[in-house]
Parts: C-alpha cells; structure tokens; sequence
C-alpha cells in the first residue's frame, strides 16, 4: 500500500503505510534483516519527495547501518544505499558530501557491474551535475560524457537516458556560451524525444524551449520563438495552465521577442508569465520582480514611461523586501527608475535614483566596474538636463576613468 500511494505521488500516505510495515518487520525480524533497510529505503525516498531532506537523510542512514552488518562491503544494496545519500545531499546542495556518497557507490558498482551497466552511468550524470552545481563545468562535462557513452553501448541511440545526457551536455555548453555544440546536443535529444514518444509529451516541450533559447542565443531568433511557441502549448495542455515550466517559457519568449524588438508581444509573454507566478508564488518572490523589472524594460522600449515606472517600482519594493536596500538588484531597480524619470524629463527623480543605485554598485563593485561607469554617466546626463553642470562634469570624469580602467582590463 505505501508504494501505491507513494507512485500516487500520496506521500502522507505512503509514509503511514511504511512506518506500519516497519513495525511488523521490527517485530518479526528483528533490526538486523534486509527487508527493514529495503522498509527504511522506502520511507527515504517518499521523505525526499516531500523535500524532508533530514528526515530522508535519517532512513537511508539505517538503512546503509543494517547493510553495511549484514553483507560484504562490496556489496550492490550498499552501493544503493550510498547512492540515495548521495541523491539526497545533493538535493540538499551538500556537493561534497554528495560527492563522497556517490564515489563509494561508484567504487562498488565498477567491481561488480564493470563499466558498461547503466547503474554506473547514472552515478556518472549525478556526479556531473554536482560539478555543473559547482561551477565546474569541464569536470561536468567528463562526467557527462562518460554517462553518454555508456548509455549509448548499452541501450542504443534511442533511448530516454540517452537524450537526458543530450539536455545535460547541452546544458553546460549553454553555459560556457559553446552555443553550437548546446544546439547539435539539444537536436540530438529532441530527434529521439520524436522518435519515442508522441508529440505531446512534456519532455518533448522541455527539449523544444531549451532548444528555442539556443536558437535565439545563435541569432535565429525566429527559429526560437517558433520553438518555444510550440513547447508552451505542448505544456499547457500537458501540466495545465497554472505550471512553473509554462510561466519559464512564457518568460523566455518575452526575453526572445524583446531581444528581437518585437515589444509589444514581449509584453504579452511577460505578463502571461507574471499572471501565473503570482498564482504559483505570491507577490514576495525575486521571480514576481523579475517578470516586473522585464515588463518595465519592455514598455520603456515602447516609450509607455508610465507604465515602465509603475512596473520598476514594483520590482523595487519586492527586492528591498526580500533583499534590504544594499542588494545589487535594487541597484538594477533604482537604475532603471533613473532612466525612465530622464525620459520623460522628470531630471530630479532620476538623479535621486541613481545616486540610489551608484551608491550601492560602488559598495558591491567597487569603482572600477561597468555598471559604476554607466551609472555615472547617466547621473551625469540627469545633472546636466537638470542645470547642475559642475557635478555633471564631475560624474563624466569619473565614468571615463572608470571606462579607461575597464577597457585595459579588456
């Protein structure tokens, strides 16, 4: 019963029925049998997924005491065991101690299974996503490929393993900005995403959005737009219309047609990403002032100030909120007010934002970063549109200090 309604994503109830079996296995058993590691395991994962990450830490614990007492060390149930504690700290961000669980299980795994067995390449991805956690993206990648190629020997191209390694190679090269080996990764993984399911699958519409902001990175804006049109549909009609993933990918093809100069229709994308993050979040989340601050970008380019300031001012009073008054993002916030104000020539208001904004940069930065240039500069240009020219000369001389510094550092 507790597995029914743990793949009933029933987690409660999953847990109830665990904790019962235990008991009666306890008592007939005794502490020291299989069958309470394999009861203890299945109260970790159900605690996982209710993101109990201590609690899951706790089971999978007794579980890798009972089967370290009862078998050899190289033995596939403790190589299991490892592997969950090693799933859970990750999901915890605790990468080296992730990192130290999924080792042993490797070590153990290669001893029996060799190197070709899928259980070895899923410790491989794991391990791959950590240093992707980290930073590392080399290290990422090696891990990532040698997930790859073993799933490729064992299970052939077409296979869902495979085209997950596809997205997380691509994922890394995204970040490295090595956006044509991201793009030949994402082609990959969507040709077997086609070839296995039916065209509304949600992988199918992942594959597709990742692949759109490709595309858009590469210049073939309209290929991305077309892209991420179709996975929001597919999506839509697959996990509803109130969906983290939907609002994502509205958001990018805001990003996408906003990058593009199409304004009006980054406006729409953005708001219908807004609607559905207020529904998911509440007001009080960085992703609210996120899809504010691109709304007030886009109905600036689309000379609507009023209507920009409104949204910038939005962002700011989430951001003070959830950050303080020294956070680099409601430096970005306070900038984009200045700009705005010295649009539509309101010169005092936007010189009071911006002093806000240079004010914080310099505490972040320090003075010789580019943003502390282009806050000076257009503090300046506010001064100057306001009569205050000694000052303004004074922030123009800064900023091309600041510009000279920069472009030798370059």
């Amino acid at each position: 019963m507790g597995l029914i309604y743990y793949y009933k994503n029933q987690f409660d109830k999953s847990i109830e029925y665990h904790e019962k079996a235990l008991k009666i296995r306890i008592e007939v058993f005794g502490l020291k049998h299989d069958d309470i590691a394999s009861s203890y395991d299945n109260l970790g994962v159900a605690y996982l997924n209710k993101v109990q990450y201590d609690k899951a830490v706790e089971c999978y614990g007794n579980a890798l005491k009972i089967r370290l007492e009862l078998y050899k060390s190289n033995h596939a149930d403790i190589a299991l065991s490892y592997y969950n504690l090693g799933v859970t700290h990750n999901s915890k961000r605790e990468c080296d101690k992730a990192t130290d669980y999924f080792e042993k299980a490797l070590q153990i795994r290669l001893k029996i299974f060799g190197m070709n067995h899928v259980d070895v390449a899923l410790i491989y991805s794991n391990l791959g996503n950590i240093y992707y956690y980290k930073v590392q993206y080399k290290k990422a990648i090696e891990y990532y490929e040698k997930a790859l190629k073993i799933r490729l020997d064992v299970l052939g191209p077409n296979h869902t393993e495979v085209a997950s390694s596809y997205d997380n190679l691509a994922t890394v090269y995204d970040k490295v900005a090595q956006y044509d080996k991201a793009k030949e990764c994402y082609e990959k993984s969507l040709g077997i995403r086609f070839e296995i399911y039916e065209l509304d699958h949600v992988d199918v519409a992942r594959t597709l959005s990742c692949l759109g902001v490709i595309y858009c990175n590469t210049e073939q804006k309209a290929k991305g737009i077309e892209c991420m049109k179709n996975a929001v549909q597919i999506m839509t009609k697959m996990l509803g219309p109130n969906n983290s993933e939907v609002a994502l990918t509205y958001y990018n093809l805001g990003k996408a047609c906003y990058d593009d100069d199409q304004y009006d229709q980054a406006i729409t994308f953005y708001e219908a990403s807004l609607k559905i993050r207020l529904k998911i979040l509440g007001i009080a989340h960085n992703d609210i002032a996120q899809c504010y601050d691109a709304l007030g970008c886009a109905y600036s380019c689309s000379e609507q100030y009023d209507k920009a300031i409104e949204c910038h001012e939005k962002a700011l009073k989430i951001r003070l909120e959830i950050f303080g008054p020294n956070h680099i993002d409601v430096a970005d916030s306070y900038f984009e007010l200045g700009c705005n104000y010295e649009e539509m020539d309101r010169h005092t208001k936007a010189i009071e934002c911006y002093e806000q904004s240079l004010k914080i940069r310099l505490e972040s930065f320090g003075s010789s970063h580019i943003d502390v240039f282009e806050t000076y500069l257009n503090l300046g240009i506010a001064l100057d549109g306001n009569g205050q020219h000694s000052g303004a000369i004074e922030c123009y001389d800064n900023a091309a200090k600041i510009r000279a510094v920069v472009d030798e550092k370059e």
